[in-house]
């Protein structure tokens, strides 16, 4: 495996907010390399989504109230 596949394997492994590093890192050839620029692009529509109940939890986790009390709709 190349090191750019290793690091975006790494980035899907580590969750959203470094997919979200790496779709944003996929769009700067001006600091990235090519090879990595390939292969981080993957993570723009190649990447499996996480359940809601996960996203659920996590956002209450942090807000430390229920989403219902904070949001209108989710």
């Amino acid at each position: 495996m190349s090191t750019a596949q290793r690091m975006r394997l790494a980035m899907e492994e580590l969750g959203p907010t470094f997919v979200k590093l790496g779709q944003m890192l996929s769009t700067r050839p001006d600091i990235v390399p090519h090879n990595f620029i390939v292969e981080l692009e993957n993570l723009q529509n190649r990447v499996a989504p996480i359940p809601n109940e996960i996203a659920r939890q996590v956002i209450e986790s942090e807000l430390g109230k229920p989403i219902s009390e904070v949001f209108s709709s989710f």
